[in-house]
C-alpha cells in the first residue's frame, strides 16, 4: 500500500499530467483534489489496511530512500510487487546477481533478461508471471548490475602491460563491464579446484598445493571453450590473449602468490603470440667480453674493452663500452692527477679515432680519509669538463662488491645509496653499473639480496647494467616473497623447479622499461654463457 505522495506520482504517471503546464492549471488542480478523494475514499479503505499490511508498509520505508536511490526506474515496481506478493524483487536479484560469475561483463538486455528468467521463474517460482512483469525484473536488474560494477582498480593491475590494462579500462568506460573482477572469479573459481592448503604439525605452517600444470600450456584455464561461447562480445572479440594474460596474471600473483613464471610468460606471449604489448620489461642488452660467443640466436654488437690508460688499438665493432681499470692499489686514475690527465688525453685520441663508445665506465676507487663521495662526484665534474665536445657520452661508476686488502668506495648497498643521494641532489647524469660476479661467494650484495630489493626498488633507472658470471641457488626465494596471507607461508607448485632469492630478486630489480647492459665477466666458455642466458630467459629477460 503506498503512501499518499506515492499514489499521486503514480497516478500522475499513468495520466501524464503536467503540473508546469499553466494553462491547464485549473484543471490540473481539480485533478490532484480528484487523485486526493480516491485515495481516501476508494483506495485507502479501513478493511483494506490490515495489521499485516502496516507491517510491510513499514518495512518498505525503511529502505524507501535506498530503493530510489538505487533504482531511479523501478523502485515504484518493486514496492508495489512487494505489497502484492510479500517478495523483495531487489534482495533475490542481489543474491542472483553476485552469485553469477559472469554478472561482471553483462551489458545487454538480453543478459538482464537472463537474470531475470532466473530471479522470478526459479529464485520466486512465479512462473505465471506476465511479460510485463518480467521486463519490469530486467529493468530493476540492469539498475543494479549498473550500480554494482564499480571501476576496475588500476593498483590491482600495476604489473600488467599498459596495453592490457587500457583494455580492461575501455571496456568498462565503454560498456561499463568490470573485465578483472570477472577474470579474478574465474580464476578463483579455477583455484578452488586445482589447489589445497594443508597443514604441517612440525613445521606449524600452512602449504598451498598447486595441482595445475599451468606453464607452456596451449589453452590455460580452458579459455578457448569460454572464448568461443562469449566472443560476440565486442570487448571479448579478438582479445583472446588479452583475456589470458589478465587469467595468468591473477593466478600467479593472487592465488598462488608466486610470480616467479610471470616475466618468461610475457616474453613468450610477445614472442609466441605476438601479443603488442607497450612496455616491455626486463631488456638486456648483451655486451660481448673476452672472445666468449652467445648463442646464435643472439645478435650482440657491443664490445667490452678494458684499458689502463685509455688507449684502443683495435676494434671489432663501432659500438663498445671502453672502461677503465684502476691500478692494483693505488687507482692511479683516482689519486693521481697527472696520470688522469693522461687518461683524459688518451680517451680523446681513442673517440677521434673509434668514435663515441656506448658508455665510459669508471671503477670505483678504494675507500680512504681522501676519497669520499664528495671526492668522487669532484673528480668526475672535472672528467666531464675535460670531455665537454663528446656531449652524448655516457658515464658510469661500477661497483665492486667483493673486498680486497682494501675496502672499495661503492661496495655496500649502503654505499650505493650515498651516491644515489649525491646523483640525485646534484641532478647529474652519472650512471651505476651493479657487480654481481661472484666466484667464492663473498659477494656482499648477492648475499643479501633483500636488502638490495629494498634499496633499488624505484631506483631502478640509476642502474644502467649489470655485470654477472652466474644465477647459482642462494636459497628459497619464499623467505623474501612470502605470501601476503601469512598463515600460508610457502607454495608446493607442481614439479616447477623455485627462483632461488638471487633470482626472484634479479627479476624485481630489472623490472623497468629501460634496457640494462649486461656484461658477463668471468665467465670461461660459450657454454656456461649459453646457460646463463637460458636462466636469464626463465627470469622474463629479453636480450635486444
Amino acid at each position: 500500500m503506498q503512501k499518499i505522495e506515492d499514489y499521486i506520482h503514480m497516478r500522475k504517471g499513468k495520466d501524464k499530467l503536467d503540473e508546469f503546464d499553466f494553462s491547464k492549471r485549473s484543471e490540473n488542480m481539480g485533478t490532484i483534489i480528484q487523485y486526493v478523494s480516491e485515495y481516501f475514499n476508494n483506495y485507502l479503505t479501513p478493511e483494506d489496511y490490515s495489521e499485516e499490511i502496516l507491517k510491510l508498509q513499514q518495512n518498505l520505508e525503511k529502505s524507501r530512500k535506498r530503493l530510489e536511490e538505487d533504482y531511479p526506474k523501478s523502485h515504484l515496481f518493486i514496492e508495489n510487487f512487494y505489497m502484492e506478493h510479500q517478495k523483495r524483487v531487489d534482495t533475490f536479484i542481489g543474491k542472483v546477481v553476485q552469485n553469477s560469475l559472469e554478472a561482471p561483463i553483462y551489458y545487454r538486455f538480453s543478459d538482464y533478461m537472463d537474470i531475470a528468467k532466473e530471479v522470478l521463474y526459479n529464485r520466486m517460482l512465479m512462473k505465471d508471471e506476465s511479460e510485463e512483469t518480467l521486463n519490469n525484473v530486467a529493468i530493476a536488474v540492469e539498475e543494479y548490475v549498473i550500480k554494482w560494477n564499480t571501476e576496475p582498480d588500476r593498483s590491482s593491475m600495476k604489473e600488467l602491460d599498459a596495453v592490457i590494462v587500457k583494455w580492461v579500462i575501455d571496456a568498462y568506460d565503454e560498456y561499463g563491464v568490470n573485465l578483472f573482477d570477472f577474470t579474478y572469479e574465474y580464476i578463483d573459481d579455477w583455484g578452488k579446484k586445482y589447489t589445497e592448503t594443508t597443514y604441517s604439525r612440525d613445521t606449524e605452517e600452512f602449504y598451498l598445493i598447486n595441482h595445475y600444470d599451468y606453464q607452456y600450456q596451449d589453452n590455460p584455464f580452458d579459455i578457448n571453450k569460454w572464448y568461443e561461447q562469449h566472443k560476440d562480445r565486442p570487448f571479448i572479440e579478438g582479445k583472446k590473449y588479452f583475456l589470458e594474460m589478465l587469467m595468468m596474471y591473477i593466478w600467479l600473483f593472487d592465488i598462488l602468490d608466486d610470480p616467479s613464471y610471470w616475466g618468461e610468460y610475457t616474453q613468450l606471449m610477445m614472442n609466441h603470440r605476438k601479443l603488442p604489448l607497450k612496455n616491455e620489461k626486463r631488456r638486456l642488452i648483451p655486451v660481448s667480453i673476452s672472445g666468449i660467443n652467445y648463442p646464435e640466436e643472439i645478435e650482440n654488437i657491443i664490445e667490452y674493452i678494458e684499458t689502463k690508460d685509455g688507449k684502443v688499438k683495435q676494434l671489432d665493432t663501432p659500438n663498445y663500452i671502453l672502461s677503465i681499470i684502476n691500478e692494483t692499489q693505488t687507482d692511479n686514475f683516482w689519486t693521481n692527477q697527472a696520470k688522469r690527465t693522461k687518461i683524459i688525453h688518451n680517451l680523446k685520441e681513442t673517440f677521434h679515432t673509434h668514435g663515441i663508445p656506448e658508455l665510459l665506465e669508471l671503477r670505483t676507487p678504494m675507500k680512504n680519509a681522501a676519497m669520499g663521495i664528495q671526492k668522487l662526484i669532484s673528480i668526475y665534474f672535472e672528467l666531464l669538463h675535460d670531455l665537454k665536445s663528446y656531449k652524448k657520452l655516457k658515464i658510469a661508476i661500477r661497483t665492486q662488491s667483493s673486498k680486497s686488502s682494501k675496502e672499495p668506495l661503492i661496495y655496500s648497498m649502503n654505499d650505493i645509496m650515498k651516491l644515489y643521494n649525491a646523483i640525485k641532489e646534484m641532478k647529474i647524469e652519472l650512471k651505476i653499473i651493479v657487480d654481481m660476479v661472484d666466484t667464492n661467494g663473498r659477494n656482499v650484495l648477492k648475499s643479501n639480496m633483500e636488502d638490495l630489493v629494498n634499496t633499488l626498488h624505484g631506483r631502478q633507472n640509476i642502474i644502467i647494467g649489470f655485470c654477472m658470471n652466474q644465477l647459482e641457488d642462494w636459497g628459497s626465494y619464499h623467505s623474501l616473497y612470502q605470501s601476503k596471507n601469512r598463515r600460508k607461508v610457502y607454495h608446493a607448485t607442481k614439479n616447477y623447479q623455485p627462483f632461488s632469492e638471487f633470482m626472484s630478486a634479479l627479476t624485481t630489480i630489472l623490472n623497468s622499461t629501460k634496457p640494462k647492459y649486461f656484461i658477463p665477466q668471468k665467465i670461461t666458455s660459450p657454454e656456461k654463457l649459453e646457460i646463463l642466458v637460458d636462466q636469464l630467459y626463465r627470469c622474463g629477460c629479453k636480450f635486444e
